[in-house]
């Protein structure tokens, strides 16, 4: 986690790529995915979004490859947010927002805005059921 907290995801966007995407697949248990959120997984994720929503903005066009980090940002994001214990931490953090302000630059990518819709569509467990929501 420390080597993909000082990554540019500009510069250096194949690591970008392919830490999150590991990520993705060592998080597929959720005790592991638990120890990388104690490591600071969603503080790297809203700082690595703010500077490409930023860069993104000074675009015309953003390029294909951070894209594709994006959509591997976004996946290992659904893992996070499918575990109800991390919904607070996640809405605390602005994550949230940066998603929201990437839909500008990333509507054209279907993938990345199907993460975008898993993951800010929340269904509850059948335990919890509020009828107001």
């Amino acid at each position: 986690m420390y080597s993909l907290g000082e990554i540019c995801p500009m510069t250096q966007t194949e690591s970008m790529i392919y830490g999150y995407g590991t990520l993705k697949f060592l998080c597929a248990e959720e005790p592991v995915l638990h120890q990388v959120l104690d490591l600071n997984l969603i503080s790297v994720m809203v700082l690595h979004l703010k500077i490409l929503n930023y860069e993104a903005s000074q675009m015309k066009k953003v390029p294909g490859n951070i894209q594709n980090g994006v959509f591997q940002l976004t996946s290992i994001l659904r893992s996070v947010v499918g575990i109800e214990s991390t919904l607070s931490a996640v809405a605390e953090s602005g994550l949230l927002d940066e998603i929201c302000n990437s839909l500008s630059w990333t509507l054209e990518d279907i993938d990345v805005i199907s993460n975008i819709v898993r993951i800010l569509r929340y269904n509850p467990p059948a335990s919890i059921s509020n009828p107001r929501l």
